[in-house]
């Protein structure tokens, strides 16, 4: 068996596989909500917020919020954020116990039907709440096999277009007689092709990224016009094989294969500047490309890409040349013809995961507000407002910055009698008893803080701060911060 008939079933049960393994769901996926999920507050909410990883349709979002007993708290309407990807309801006044937050939205991008529901705690007068915050959950509709064909026989369609119609430009215009009766046909397809190509950007992931208006439609057309003038060039060189393996077809096989070749160099330049900027859009990290489905997608089109671009060079720099210079060329063509077979089916290939790739979320996607802003919680003690944040947003075991301002409640101003401070850190759940006390750096003004390695195992946090005043009355406060295991 040939390495040629060995690779296509291997790429073919690779295709198979990323189909089979479910990869991911729909694209309007939880991306962080306020409160965040397990969050437990000093005090309740007046509204509860929810980013998800894709624009959201107008009138599509839903929201409840209820408590353990299944009252309802959420006060309508949903409210969307300018970019469309966050939705927000007010809450009635509620008191101490576990919310529960679920709510529902359909992708502007593509139309799927997504859910999911988190939960928060209000502590009690004492700073203590009563029961467990359940945990996460977030689900779309998983990818379809025969969503997944159906885009990638598209871009087949598109791609053949385009390639065809530049390859009967060159054999057109390599004829003796007059090319006018057909170039115009010629030229309206290739125009059209490309008006498809950028009509089918404007509805892709790239299109939503929040930069530069043009950027994302703009790397995404190259990418994809780049792909469609080399891959529909194969097609179109496999599609007349025959005619240019004859003897008497040398001449002008020569010329179409030399322009096809000096073509698929620029499509190629398109492909990688392109796929440059899309990665930096969809991708964004390095994490994102080797710890993510979508990432490890990604890297299989780079997988197929280098042995297609192997090869062209093999034909242009070695096989081409000898179209000219042999005694006989015929030879050279049939060699050319038959490694142009084997990249179309790489191409081909590569299609159906470009196909794959718009029916998953972008990495970048999940990514652009998980782990990003400040973690803030705010309660009132004795008159005061004791604000707390943390830096950088806990996620999991790590270094942390916690931060506490105080400031009168009843007009904002600072508060600058506080003179020492200490902070204690309890693992509330699973339970383990206290660590040391800590003494917090400060004041500086009303300013207090710390940096620390407290947090170091995953679970919920109960973290006691108390600051000693010059009027002989201590000022303590609660809060609890969620910490999830790594990876």
């Amino acid at each position: 068996m040939t390495p040629r008939r060995i690779l296509l079933p291997l790429l073919a049960g690779l295709l198979g596989f990323l189909f089979a393994s479910g990869l991911a769901a729909a694209h309007a996926q939880y991306v962080s909500s306020t409160p965040a999920a397990g969050a437990i507050l000093p005090t309740a909410p007046t509204n509860v917020s929810v980013t998800l990883s894709e624009t959201i349709q107008s009138g599509t979002g839903t929201m409840r919020v209820t408590n353990e007993s299944g009252v309802r708290f959420d006060v309508p309407p949903v409210t969307y954020a300018p970019d469309g990807r966050a939705l927000s309801i007010s809450l009635g006044l509620g008191g101490p116990g576990i919310y529960t937050v679920t709510w529902t939205a359909v992708s502007a991008v593509d139309g799927h039907f997504t859910a999911g529901s988190f939960s928060y705690g209000v502590q009690d007068k004492n700073g203590n709440v009563n029961g467990t915050v359940p945990g996460l959950s977030s689900t779309g509709a998983p990818i379809s096999p025969l969503e997944v064909a159906l885009r990638s026989i598209g871009f087949l369609g598109l791609a053949i277009a385009l390639g065809i119609g530049v390859m009967a430009n060159f054999i057109a215009r390599s004829r003796t007689e007059s090319p006018e009766k057909s170039a115009w046909t010629i030229q309206a397809t290739i125009v059209l092709s490309l008006a498809a190509v950028v009509a089918a950007s404007l509805g892709t992931h790239a299109a939503a990224v929040p930069v530069i208006a043009g950027i994302g439609v703009a790397a995404d057309a190259a990418h994809f016009g780049g792909i469609g003038l080399w891959v529909g060039g194969l097609t179109g060189i496999v599609a007349i094989r025959n005619f240019l393996r004859q003897p008497e077809a040398a001449p002008l096989a020569r010329i179409v294969l030399g322009r096809f070749s000096r073509m698929a160099a620029y499509a190629v330049a398109l492909v990688l500047g392109g796929g440059i900027v899309l990665s930096l859009l969809l991708v964004g990290t390095w994490d994102g490309l080797l710890g993510t489905a979508y990432g490890w997608v990604v890297l299989a089109k780079i997988a197929l890409f280098a042995p297609m671009i192997a090869l062209g060079a093999f034909n242009r720099y070695r096989l081409i040349p000898e179209t000219v210079e042999a005694s006989q060329p015929t030879v050279a063509v049939r060699r050319i013809v038959g490694n142009v077979r084997f990249e179309t089916g790489l191409g081909i290939a590569v299609l159906v995961l470009a196909g794959l790739l718009t029916a998953m979320t972008p990495a970048a996607s999940v990514a652009a507000a998980t782990g990003g802003g400040v973690f803030a919680l705010d309660t009132v003690k004795d008159g005061l407002r004791v604000h707390f944040e943390s830096y950088p947003y806990p996620t999991t075991v790590g270094v942390y910055t916690f931060t506490i301002l105080l400031n009168y409640d009843s007009n904002g101003t600072s508060f600058d009698l506080g003179h020492n401070g200490t902070i204690q850190f309890t693992l509330w759940d699973p339970p383990r008893p206290p660590e040391p006390k800590q003494d917090l750096d400060g004041p500086h003004g009303n300013h207090f803080f710390i940096t620390t390695t407290a947090l170091s195992s995953p679970g919920l946090w109960k973290i006691d701060a108390n600051i000693q005043r010059f009027d002989g009355f201590d000022l303590r406060a609660t809060f609890y911060v969620p910490i999830k295991a790594s990876g």
